[in-house]
């Protein structure tokens, strides 16, 4: 069961008064194992008020979320360890129901381990010498610890231990998230419509893959959440110590790409990393909200929660209200409950953006890999036939490549790619692609582009390429040339199929020429030209 999951279903049938008390092992309802691990729905009339029978429904949504985590993770029990201030833990959870635990044997014993992990924050695992297999996560923050959650395998072979230490430490912080929210419900019983509101944000943020959806989803949700008037979502560079504005809720005046600065309201609260920055009353003061020249608009109350994770300044979100105490501390409370789940989805956006970003890579030279390649090269073609207009494809190759790596070795060849590789980069916009197909072949992609414009481009290329200098080896330094082919699409050849084997064959015939030259597929491919 995912955990804004879990949350919709709570707090969307029961009252958010009633949450798990902090300090002491909650009653159990025993939960059988199972595939599935949605809660059941309430049957009618059921829990629609205060009083008991919510804290074991609070129960069995923990129980539930550690049988999700325990079939996730392929292992034999979950158990969730409540730990008081004196540092002993006392089972609160289970994913076998009833407050049961595993009885296997380990050294160290179980509770020492969990006891350890909950005191200093970091995960722990018992002796590779035990044939069973523990292994503990710290669940909380130091302003807020909870206890700690164990996973256990009684043949470790059985388990794909690496993979759950990856992962039991990210399951542990989104029960942590499920914990807060469960405790913060007193203080929230009055605005169960807004955490009904703040459930269902949670998902949507949760379900957010890549940052611009997710920083759209994170803005609005903080709107919604609060009632104010205008949210954004900033991310934060810790090493330049400056913010960008990534997504604005509708109505908002501030564009996205906004700089936000150190010396204001939002950057400070970055640099600061406060809990929360909340002003019922707002007045104007020496530091703008985000930064020199944001457009003017009425504001009387704000609140900027950071998004933090691991110690580190992610971002912040920024609620402005348009009248006086629109915006209290209830609404920062909750907005300060969203930004933790919105944290814990930025890192994995950003991880995830990272990784498909280095994909999309040649990992030698950082230009577009093949793949990249033939994906804009597809993209072109479809656009071009949407919008009607050209573009062009510039083929490259260093000349007498195979020389230097015979002459001066193959460390210097790739000195000579990476050289070759940055120039061509800086000398073409933005939104072209230079790309790495092959060994020394390179490319250029260029959108909106005829085919004498992009004659020009490659032309400028190659004098780049000639002025080079390239150091190889301490002291030692090379020039190259490179020779180009290029062609445009609809212009070189009415079929798109055919443009990358025009452009290879005017490349081609710059190489007869003798290297060091362009040479053009001429309109409708009535031959190559100088």
């Amino acid at each position: 069961m995912c955990l804004a999951g879990a949350i919709a279903w709570r707090l969307g049938r029961r009252s958010a008064a009633a949450a798990l008390e902090p300090r002491h092992a909650p009653r159990l309802t025993p939960a059988p194992r199972s595939d599935s691990t949605r809660a059941p729905t309430p049957k009618a009339g059921e829990g629609e008020g205060e009083g008991e029978g919510t804290a074991p429904l609070e129960e069995e949504l923990v129980e539930r979320y550690l049988i999700a985590v325990r079939d996730a993770l392929g292992a034999e029990a979950v158990v969730y360890w409540s730990v008081s201030v004196d540092g002993e833990p006392t089972v609160a959870a289970s994913s076998l129901g009833g407050g049961r635990v595993t009885p296997i044997e380990t050294s160290p014993p179980v509770e020492s381990l969990v006891r350890w992990t909950a005191e200093q924050r970091i995960p722990a695992a018992n002796h590779d010498g035990d044939a069973p297999f523990f292994l503990a996560a710290h669940v909380g923050t130091p302003d807020r610890p909870h206890g700690a959650v164990g996973l256990f395998a009684s043949d470790r072979r059985q388990l794909a231990r690496d993979r759950a230490r990856a992962l039991l430490p990210r399951h542990a912080s989104r029960l942590a998230a499920l914990l807060d929210l469960l405790e913060d419900g007193r203080e929230t019983r009055r605005y169960r419509g807004k955490a009904e509101v703040l459930a269902r944000a949670a998902e949507r943020i949760q379900a957010s893959t890549d940052l611009d959806s997710l920083g759209a989803a994170i803005a609005e949700a903080s709107l919604q959440v609060t009632g104010g008037t205008r949210a954004a979502f900033v991310q934060w560079d810790e090493e330049r110590e400056r913010g960008e504005v990534v997504s604005v809720s509708g109505r908002h005046p501030l564009p996205t790409g906004f700089e936000v600065a150190a010396r204001s309201f939002v950057g400070t609260a970055c640099l600061e990393g406060t809990r929360f920055t909340i002003r019922e009353n707002y007045r104007s003061s020496d530091y703008p909200l985000f930064g020199p020249a944001e457009p003017a608009r009425a504001v009387r109350s704000i609140i900027v929660v950071p998004l933090q994770h691991d110690g580190r300044s992610l971002g912040a979100v920024a609620v402005e209200g348009e009248d006086e105490k629109q915006l209290t501390h209830v609404e920062a409370s909750l907005l300060l409950l969203l930004a933790s789940v919105s944290a814990v989805a930025l890192t994995s956006a950003r991880a995830f953006e990272t990784v498909r970003e280095q994909s999309k890579r040649d990992a030698l030279t950082g230009l577009g890999n093949r793949r990249t390649f033939d994906d804009e090269l597809r993209k072109q073609v479809d656009d071009s036939d949407r919008y009607g207009q050209p573009f062009s494809l510039v083929l490259a190759d260093i000349d007498h490549f195979k020389r230097v790596n015979d002459e001066h070795g193959h460390a210097a060849g790739d000195a000579v790619l990476v050289a070759v590789a940055r120039a061509l980069e800086r000398g073409v916009r933005a939104f072209d692609l230079a790309a790495r197909y092959g060994g020394e072949e390179l490319a250029v992609v260029l959108p909106r582009t005829p085919l004498a414009a992009a004659r020009e481009v490659a032309e400028r290329l190659r004098r780049t390429v000639e002025g080079l200098e390239i150091e190889v080896e301490r002291g030692k330094r090379l020039r190259v040339t490179m020779s180009f082919g290029v062609a445009c699409y609809p212009e070189s050849t009415p079929t798109s199929g055919k443009l990358f084997a025009l452009a290879d064959e005017a490349l081609y015939a710059a190489k007869g020429a003798g290297r060091n030259c362009v040479r053009a597929s001429e309109a409708k491919h009535s031959g190559v030209v100088a």
